[in-house]
């Protein structure tokens, strides 16, 4: 307690004010650990931090299954962001359409282009980071797209048959100052594409690093279509980055993120992460998944969170 707190005053002060502070609590390493509560969790405070990591489905087509279709899938995402007091929101697949549904609360500002550039085009995959815009500034934010020419929209290279891109942003908590990156992305998958998603992942890296020149806390987001036992996510944990769930003093929820509407808890794999550098410790890592039980969809994927 006193000691913890001790130390995230020197922290403040040997680092000014671009640093973020963090709390600590028992560990607990269960596979599928459920909460106790049924109440959600309170709004963060001060250096403190809730990070998300949301693959939230595009819809090109409207599902013959209502409790797939946007309209009502939109409910329960944003019913998420807002539980949760979610601050930052690593989203993809989500057409702009759909983007833009969430942004019609009000709650939330996003940063990043779609996929292919473009601000307007409705039916375009996007990489959005949503933020609490009453608690967060973009102090600066871009985007690269992976490719021989990461900062030409809409290109790509190696073995990929379509672009994809990373959307990144450096975030400054309005009433501390402190200040963080998260850079969110969907990469493609070692079966398909496997040069490419080495290559992606290889990029992600290098180019973090040049971006996050200051050394301050960074955040990876992203569905990274890899288990992980796989070489992509185990380079981005050779390269640095931890990942959340490994390190976090608290774990709630089933450790696989990919349900495609089965609601066998055994069913699916782990391909949505949210990695974090040496200057993050992570106080709880959540999987969402009450919709196994709920059978009220936001997506085929469950939002991952850590509260940092």
């Amino acid at each position: 307690g006193d000691s913890i707190l001790s130390d995230m005053r020197k922290t403040v002060i040997i680092i000014l004010s671009l640093i973020l502070c963090f709390c600590a609590c028992a560990k607990d390493d269960g596979e599928d650990r459920r909460e106790s509560s049924s109440e959600k969790a309170p709004a963060l405070t001060g250096n403190c931090v809730r990070i998300c990591s949301y693959n939230m489905l595009f819809e090109k087509t409207t599902p013959v299954e209502a409790s797939q279709r946007w309209v009502n899938r939109e409910k329960v995402v944003t019913g998420i962001m807002n539980d949760y007091n979610i601050d930052i929101v690593g989203s993809q697949e989500a057409l702009t359409w759909q983007v833009n549904s969430i942004l019609k609360h009000g709650k939330y500002g996003k940063i990043g282009v779609d996929i292919a550039g473009k601000t307007n085009a409705l039916k375009n995959e996007n990489d959005a980071i949503f933020y609490l815009k009453s608690r967060f500034e973009v102090v600066k934010d871009g985007q690269f797209w992976y490719s021989l020419t990461p900062d030409k929209p809409n290109t790509w290279a190696w073995d990929a048959t379509y672009s994809r891109a990373c959307t990144w942003g450096l975030f400054k908590e309005i009433s501390t100052g402190a200040g963080f990156y998260v850079f969110n992305t969907h990469v493609h998958h070692p079966n398909d594409n496997p040069v490419a998603h080495m290559e992606e992942v290889k990029m992600l890296v290098r180019m973090s690093e040049e971006i996050n020149s200051e050394g301050l806390p960074m955040f990876y987001t992203g569905d990274f279509n890899s288990t992980p036992d796989r070489s992509g996510i185990l380079y981005i944990e050779s390269n640095g980055m931890s990942d959340s769930r490994s390190v976090a003093t608290e774990v709630f929820g089933r450790s696989n993120t990919y349900h495609g509407f089965n609601t066998d808890r055994n069913y699916g794999w782990r391909l949505d992460y949210i990695f974090v550098n040496s200057r993050v410790k992570v106080d709880v890592y959540r999987c969402e998944d009450s919709e196994l039980m709920t059978r009220k969809w936001g997506s085929d994927h469950h939002p991952v969170m850590i509260d940092a």
